[in-house]
């Protein structure tokens, strides 16, 4: 099991979370999504990364540049659901305007 928290979290079917985790089984899959109401505490094994934490096959969907993140993603998980193993962590976003910039870059982890 792992718990994976980070500055934003937008998965399907929930809304953006901050400074919230989520628990993963051995496998990767998503067992659930834990709501801090933004103010995450230190927990045992808990792993944290900076960015936004999406579906794992966002890597292989960059949005283009300057669009609208949040929207983009709704309109991939409409497409792709909610059927996923693992995570993305999304990097160089401008958190405030929620726009992808020039040198977006995903990780798998």
């Amino acid at each position: 099991m792992r718990k994976i928290a980070s500055n934003y979290i937008y998965l399907p079917e929930s809304e953006l979370l901050t400074n919230s985790y989520v628990i993963l089984d051995e496998e990767g899959i998503l067992e659930s999504i834990v709501n801090t109401d933004g103010c995450l505490r230190e927990i045992e094994k808990l792993e944290f990364y900076s960015g936004l934490l999406v579906p794992s096959y966002v890597a292989n969907n960059l949005p283009p540049v300057d669009t609208d993140i949040l929207f983009y993603l709704s309109k991939l998980y409409s497409r792709l659901g909610n059927n996923f193993r693992g995570l993305s962590l999304i990097n160089n976003i401008d958190f405030l305007k929620m726009k992808s910039l020039s040198s977006i870059s995903v990780e798998l982890l």
